[in-house]
């Protein structure tokens, strides 16, 4: 089941690429992010890319942070990282997104 946050939210989404073997985290020939928000058309990110929103923070490490502000409300965000060539991965990541309660 997915995390749930209050819709508007922003959300620090981690991914840490290594290799098979020792394990050691690596920089992949190409990393993309790719989002979906709820009943919106998937977007990708290319890391290096001009306004790419994806972060790096240090060998294998990186991150991006998620606005769950969605103008027809809350639901289900979808995204996925996925990398290419030295350091190939996927890893999904789901989020829902609830209407805030604002008396």
């Amino acid at each position: 089941m997915p995390n749930a946050y209050d819709q508007g939210s922003l959300v620090r989404v981690d991914v840490t690429i290594s290799d098979v073997v020792p394990l050691n985290p690596v920089d992949p020939d190409a990393l993309f992010w790719a989002l979906q928000p709820p009943g919106g058309v998937e977007v990708v990110y290319q890391f290096g890319a001009p306004g790419s929103p994806i972060i790096r923070d240090g060998r294998g490490l990186y991150h991006v942070v998620v606005d769950l502000t969605n103008p027809v409300g809350g639901g289900l965000w979808q995204g996925r990282w996925y990398s290419t060539g030295n350091g190939q991965a996927a890893a999904p990541w789901r989020a829902y997104a609830t209407p805030r309660n604002v008396p």
